[in-house]
């Protein structure tokens, strides 16, 4: 018989075992629900994932094109992100989405983020009028800048119409000087919370305004600060000549491209002269660039006014300062500028010619009729100061009226230019440019007079705008090309609005060469140096072959 005793410590070990055991099975099962809990919290951010990058796509904030392109691995990872700011992240490195498209994705502010055709990029900045965004063509991907204005629920009627006038004047604004319009449109909302988005769709235009670049690098040098402001009055020329006034010329509305292309923005204080949008007594401007006249009526201005801001625009390039010191309260400010005289570049730098400082003065005089009466007046006027020179002088007199042509120079010695131009601010300045490289230029405004004269003139090269009202610049071209009066005649095509295509056919028997046209004498000078010397090289073949004949 077995004593059963000497089994308890068996048994109780055991049992021991078999609740150790139990405790185990438990803490399995507890594991197994836990990671079921986890799988299932994991499975649920990768489905929140897969439903934000099919929403984004859908909706056009991510390009389909761009996300087809991703290699599968890649997309696969994306798919499986376990949070939004892991996935936001990763777009973000992959350039399918910006810093600020993912900031006001975090917010859920989607609201604007598609406008029309566009995909919104970034902020660029925001005026009294609204924000302007950088944005992406849906299908043609080019860069543009686009307008919104300021979002409201109850927008104004007439700040609505303003913003649409804007639009208006820009896109009858056709000027290598002036922002190019592209489009516009409205948003309308289906949330009764969210507000119509009004949008315009300008060129976007890369570098710096010019009030950042003095106030990065300093006052600028007299012919660099001269020729802004001659682009800039070429600008006004054509704002002008659409009867309409900028009314907010300054530093900041001037933009300086990569190529120092200067772009004139910001037009959402322009006025026609037949219309009025703007209340008895009102004033819009800034206040350190603006006219007496300005100051007490917005209404009554003309293109007079925006001459004034040009020349504040100079005086701050030329000495790194805003014309007027600030008095105080902008009250008191406003009843000094109603006759305060034009401040002197000679006090901030000496060394300035002193008629440039009457130039600057007469831009800025307080009675209106004192300043040059168009931009074209004041782009001729500016012209003795565009390239760099040992002195610069001329009369009092001689700043009120000057020719709109250069008197001829029939010295055998220089070469014969007939410049074609219908613009007479550019006839102008190419006729000086011309004649300061020791080119003789003869400038006529179509291309009907051109073939009358080139009989007589006998000119080496014709230099011809291609955009011309009547007979353009390559019919003009063609013309002469069939019966050309001297031989071996060279001839340039030149313009700003000429697309990639019309270049191309350029490229043959009728065209000698294209250059791009800006107010800069590279590569124009060069160029025609280059042609000369052909026509000369050329000629004097000929005369070889007619002494061996």
């Amino acid at each position: 018989m077995i004593d059963t005793s000497s089994l308890s410590p068996i048994r109780s070990r055991f049992e021991q075992l078999s609740q150790s055991e139990e405790g185990l099975r438990q803490s399995d099962r507890r594991c197994l629900a836990l990671s079921h809990s986890a799988r299932t919290v994991l499975q649920s951010a990768r489905s929140a994932a897969s439903t934000f990058l099919k929403e984004w796509i859908n909706a056009s904030l991510i390009s389909e094109e761009d996300w087809s392109a991703l290699p599968e691995p890649t997309q696969r990872k994306l798919v499986e992100c376990p949070n939004i700011d892991d996935l936001l992240s990763e777009l973000i490195e992959l350039d399918l989405l910006t810093e600020y498209q993912a900031a006001r994705l975090i917010l859920g502010k989607t609201w604007g983020l598609i406008l029309g055709s566009y995909r919104v990029l970034d902020r660029i900045g925001a005026g009294g009028m609204g924000v302007v965004f950088q944005a992406e063509h849906l299908y043609l991907r080019h860069t543009v800048a686009v307008k919104v204005l300021s979002q409201s629920i109850d927008q104004d009627f007439q700040l609505i119409q303003r913003f649409f006038t804007e639009m208006r004047a820009v896109a009858l604004l056709r000027h290598p000087n002036i922002v190019a319009a592209m489009d516009g449109g409205v948003m309308r909302s289906s949330d009764s919370g969210q507000p119509d988005l009004y949008y315009f769709v300008m060129e976007h235009i890369p570098g710096e305004d010019l009030e950042e670049v003095v106030a990065r690098q300093g006052p600028l040098e007299m012919t660099d600060a001269c020729q802004i402001a001659h682009q800039v009055a070429m600008a006004l020329s054509e704002v002008h000549k659409r009867q309409l006034v900028h009314r907010d010329i300054k530093p900041s509305n001037i933009r300086i491209t990569p190529t120092n292309q200067i772009k004139l923005v910001d037009f959402g204080l322009v006025r026609h002269f037949s219309r009025q949008l703007t209340d008895v007594g009102s004033i819009l401007g800034t206040l350190d660039y603006l006219a007496p006249e300005q100051a007490e009526d917005s209404r009554g201005v003309d293109i007079r006014a925006d001459i004034y801001g040009l020349g504040g625009t100079l005086f701050w390039c030329l000495t790194g300062q805003t014309p007027f010191p600030s008095v105080g309260h902008p009250t008191q400010e406003l009843l000094a500028r109603l006759n305060q005289p034009p401040p002197s570049l000679l006090s901030y730098n000496p060394n300035l010619p002193p008629a440039l400082d009457k130039l600057v003065k007469r831009m800025m005089a307080s009675d209106r009729e004192d300043r040059f009466s168009t931009p074209e007046a004041l782009a001729q006027a500016l012209s003795p100061f565009l390239e760099p020179t040992s002195t610069v002088s001329l009369p009092e007199e001689d700043l009120a009226q000057l020719p709109l042509e250069p008197k001829a120079d029939l010295s055998p010695s220089t070469a014969r230019v007939l410049l074609v131009d219908d613009s007479g601010v550019s006839r102008h300045y190419y006729s000086h440019l011309l004649k300061k490289n020791t080119f003789h230029c003869k400038a006529v405004a179509s291309g009907e007079e051109a073939i009358q004269v080139c009989r007589e003139y006998k000119p080496s090269v014709v230099l011809a705008d291609w955009v011309m009202s009547g007979m353009t610049g390559l019919e003009l071209c063609q013309r002469l090309r069939k019966d050309p009066p001297p031989p071996n005649l060279k001839l340039i095509l030149f313009s700003a609005q000429a697309s990639d295509d019309d270049l191309a056919k350029t490229l043959t028997d009728v065209v000698d060469d294209y250059v791009i046209k800006n107010s800069r004498p590279l590569p124009l000078i060069p160029r025609l140096k280059a042609a000369v010397r052909l026509k000369q090289a050329q000629d004097r073949a000929d005369q070889i072959s007619q002494m061996l004949l």
